[in-house]
């Protein structure tokens, strides 16, 4: 299958800060032998750590980025 675009892509401007995104996912796990909520960034590295849910959600926001539940 060919597609043909109606006007020019440039993939570089297109792909540029692709990795970068202001989400950050949350999930309960085991950190420091504590079932805890993990707050993580794009490239899964722990970028904080609450007790509740809710605190999670609350810091992510406070820092300017929008939570979603990891499954």
């Amino acid at each position: 299958m060919n597609i043909k675009a109606d006007h020019p892509v440039d993939l570089h401007a297109t792909l540029t800060g692709l990795g970068e995104s202001n989400i950050a996912y949350i999930d309960r796990r085991s950190f420091e032998g504590k079932l805890c909520y993990v707050i993580l960034d794009g490239a899964n590295e722990i970028i904080g750590v609450a007790d509740e849910r809710d605190v999670a959600f609350a810091a992510a926001r406070q820092h300017g980025l929008e939570p979603v539940s990891a499954h």
